[in-house]
């Protein structure tokens, strides 16, 4: 059992160091596996632990934990605010969306995804590609100040978990990142539909 445990662990401890590399952030590993191995064991997070790697491992351990709840409004307000730490000497708008217009296309983002899930017994569409339209259609929304990116590759765990049936061990940050810079700014058709068919591809892999 301690084995499974410490496999989980690294696991996730690899996929919180890539998806803030990703944001060019730097993660201390021993903080982040403190924090991960404190929330999986009693729920708690160590005393006096880094803000950063306390909230990229929150984030991992909740997007887990939660894999067969729907997602709301309150679930990625509280997901962004995992990713974007509070600071001391920067006002970051945290747990709250934009308040230009965009962001409101998250309503009409959350009935689909919602209304897609394989736990509510529709399964019109496969759960990879699920998982796909879902990261990259809340990317285009980007309805945060900050933390877009990691919200969405949470969101790609969690879509994929509830496809699979239990939470994923995949590591999607690189794969997902590797194959969106392509397509930035570019969202035609063929484009999308060729990254389309190389996530799929990359998580059958991985999986």
């Amino acid at each position: 059992m301690a084995s499974q445990e410490d496999a989980t662990i690294n696991l996730m401890l690899s996929e919180a160091i890539k998806t803030s590399a990703i944001e060019d952030e730097e993660l201390d590993r021993e903080s982040v596996r403190s924090s991960l191995l404190s929330l999986i064991t009693s729920d708690t997070l160590p005393n006096n632990s880094d803000q950063k790697a306390a909230g990229a491992a929150s984030l991992m351990v909740d997007v887990r934990k939660n894999w067969q709840t729907s997602l709301t409004h309150d679930l990625l307000g509280k997901w962004q605010s995992m990713a974007v730490p509070e600071q001391r000497y920067t006002p970051i708008l945290r747990g709250a969306y934009r308040s230009d217009p965009s962001p409101m296309q998250i309503v009409r983002f959350i009935d689909w995804y919602n209304q897609t899930s394989p736990l509510s017994r529709n399964k019109t569409i496969p759960g990879i590609a699920r998982t796909g339209i879902a990261h990259l259609w809340f990317e285009v929304i980007h309805p945060f100040d900050n933390g877009n990116g990691r919200v969405g590759r949470a969101i790609a765990d969690h879509a994929l978990s509830q496809s699979l049936g239990y939470p994923t061990t995949a590591c999607l940050a690189t794969a997902i990142e590797g194959i969106k810079k392509p397509i930035t700014g570019n969202w035609r058709k063929p484009a999308v539909e060729a990254w389309m068919l190389t996530f799929g591809w990359i998580i059958s892999r991985i999986q």
